[in-house]
This record gives structure tokens, C-alpha cells and sequence, in this order.
């Protein structure tokens, strides 16, 4: 097995031998030993963490929300075995993609208004609907408020069940918000890859599992509420289309595992 000098890895990664002071000292990245002379010394797994920080970093995540996550159960690599770390990266890697997938959407809705702007529409924006609907078809969610949202939310379920979903994210910094975030869409990418399985297999009652510790994260959800908000997968378009965006038919593979897992007490 390879191994690194502290010097040898800040040139390797791109970064200053101060940032892997930083990161031992706040118990982000831990060297693997020390040499005879007292000198940090990382091995291939610190190499594989390294990357990982240095990407949730380029996904904007501040340095403690990203200690957070990969320290979360179920995602931490550090002490775990070599599937728990590969498990780990799939993760990250399945999340990578779906940001990507979403920056190629957007860069494709600015090309459509580029090729409007330097070659002039055929129809004005007001009569040519569908090409006006291109512009922010991947701004679904954020087209309508907060405000908006909540309100139907209770007329559906009531004051104080709404005020107890949410409470979780409350006082929330955005990067905090944004680890919660990244966690749902990694849960949704993970079981996108489990499509033709059985609801009730191992593997995808394992993430329906991490599923209900994801909305617990976000506001109290007793298992008794699970079949309530597993209905919301197929009926509400909004939550549908976030789900079958990983794959078609991921939706309704959330809402039969969690109606399993519900009935699993």
C-alpha cells in the first residue's frame, strides 16, 4: 500500500498543507499513522476520503455540515469496511449525477434562451406557450411559495401535524438544510438502482429504513404517519416527478416500501 508524506498529498490533492493540518485537527480526515520523526503519514482510504470532503466541498457544502454527513450512520467511511466505504462513494457518485443531470437541464433552458435572443422567435413568447414553458421546466418546485405549499398542506392534514412535519429544519443554517437535501436525493438515486426489486427485499427495505430516519431528520414522522405521506409519492405530482426523475417507476417503488416498512412494526 502507498503511502504519503502530509507534503506529498497536499501536491497531490491540490491543496495546502494547512488545509490536512485543518482537516486532522478538526476530525475530518485523520492520517493513517505517523512516521518515526512524528510526520503525518495517509494511506489509500485517507486519499479516498480526501477526495470525498474535496467534492461535497465543490458541491458547496461548508466544512462541518460535510464532517456531519460522513459521519452520518450508514454513510461513514472512515472507520468502516471496504463496502461500507465503496457504498459510500456509489452514494456520492449517484448524487454527482443528479446534479449534473440538473445543471445540463439548466444550461439547456439558458441555450434556448440564447438561440431566442440571437436569432429571434418565430412567435412571440405570449402565443408560442410551449417554448415560454421550456424556459423554467426545471424550476418546477420553486415556481410556486412556501406560503403556497403550506397552505395545502393544511387544508390536507391539519395545523398541527404541517407545524410538526417541518420542525426539523427549523433554525436550519442553508448548508445544514442543503446536507438534508443532499441525503433525500442520494436515498432516491440509491433506490432508482433497486428498480425490479421486491418492496419487501432487503436491500430496499434497508433504505426505507434510512428513508424514515431522513423525514424524522425533517420533522417529527412516527411510522403510524409513513402510509400518509407514501400516498403523497403517487398522488402528488410534484413529489412523483422528483422521484421518477431518477428513474421511471421510482415513486411508486417508495411508496410500496414504505407501506411495507409501516406494516413491519
Amino acid at each position: 500500500m502507498a503511502q504519503y508524506s502530509v507534503s506529498e498529498l497536499a501536491k497531490l490533492a491540490g491543496v495546502s498543507v494547512r488545509t490536512l493540518h485543518h482537516y486532522d485537527e478538526t476530525g475530518l480526515l485523520y492520517p493513517s499513522g505517523r512516521s518515526a520523526g512524528g510526520y503525518r503519514i495517509y494511506g489509500d482510504r485517507e486519499l479516498i476520503r480526501l477526495q470525498q470532503i474535496l467534492m461535497y466541498r465543490e458541491l458547496g457544502l461548508k466544512l462541518a455540515d460535510i464532517k456531519a454527513l460522513m459521519h452520518s450512520p450508514g454513510n461513514s467511511s472512515e472507520q468502516g469496511t471496504d463496502q461500507q466505504m465503496l457504498a459510500c462513494l456509489k452514494d456520492q457518485f449517484q448524487q454527482l449525477g443528479g446534479r449534473i443531470a440538473h445543471f445540463e437541464k439548466l444550461r439547456g433552458m439558458l441555450a434556448l434562451a440564447i438561440d431566442r435572443l440571437e436569432n429571434g422567435p418565430q412567435e412571440s413568447w405570449m402565443t408560442d406557450k410551449h417554448a415560454a414553458t421550456a424556459l423554467f421546466s426545471d424550476f418546477s418546485d420553486k415556481a410556486r411559495s412556501e406560503e403556497a405549499l403550506r397552505k395545502e398542506a393544511v387544508a390536507k392534514w391539519g395545523e398541527e401535524s404541517v407545524a410538526k412535519g417541518g420542525s426539523g429544519r427549523d433554525g436550519l443554517t442553508p448548508s445544514q438544510k442543503a446536507v438534508l437535501d443532499a441525503e433525500g436525493e442520494a436515498i432516491a438515486m440509491a433506490l432508482a438502482g433497486l428498480l425490479g426489486e421486491s418492496p419487501e427485499s432487503v436491500k430496499v427495505q434497508t433504505l426505507m429504513q434510512r428513508q424514515h430516519r431522513w423525514l424524522s431528520a425533517n420533522g417529527e414522522c412516527p411510522r403510524a404517519r409513513l402510509p400518509m405521506l407514501a400516498a403523497m409519492y403517487l398522488t402528488d405530482d410534484r413529489f412523483r416527478q422528483f422521484y421518477d426523475r431518477f428513474g421511471e417507476g421510482t415513486a411508486a417503488l417508495m411508496h410500496d416500501g414504505l407501506l411495507a416498512y409501516a406494516a413491519n412494526d
